[in-house]
This record gives C-alpha cells, sequence and structure tokens, in this order.
C-alpha cells in the first residue's frame, strides 16, 4: 500500500481557495477601492471559516484593517 501523496502549493491553494481569494482581496484592497474590496475580504473569511477553514480570520483581519485605517486617513488628512 502507498502512502497518501502529501499536496503540493497547488494543492493547498484549490483546498483554501476562500481563504487565498479573502487574503489577496485584502492586501489588495489597501492599494485600490478599499471599501469595496475590504468588504469582499472580510465576506470571504466569513465564507472560509464557515467552511472549517480557521485561517479565513486573517481575510476578516486585513479587510477591516484596511477599511478602518483608509476612514482615518481621509477624516485626518482631508
Amino acid at each position: 500500500m502507498e502512502p497518501a501523496p502529501v499536496p503540493g502549493f497547488i494543492g493547498i491553494l484549490t483546498q483554501r481557495k476562500y481563504t487565498v481569494a479573502g487574503i489577496i482581496c485584502g492586501v489588495a484592497s489597501a492599494l485600490i477601492l478599499p471599501y469595496i474590496l475590504g468588504v469582499v475580504a472580510i465576506i470571504l473569511g466569513i465564507w472560509a471559516i464557515t467552511k472549517k477553514d480557521k485561517l479565513g480570520v486573517i481575510g476578516i483581519i486585513i479587510g477591516s484593517l484596511v477599511i478602518v485605517v483608509n476612514y482615518f486617513y481621509l477624516v485626518i488628512f482631508p
């Protein structure tokens, strides 16, 4: 009996597609469309958590942080 193959980098990405998409949207929201992509990152992070992936919290934190920082940046430096 052969041991089960260890998933490579692509295998991990396909298993955690909502988490990866949430983190990518969170990082991209720091550069463009912070309110839209930040909300998308939060939604994808919540969706990843419902799929039993605990790393979805990272997408939620990044999306929330970018929204808050951008809001205060607009308030402090109009």
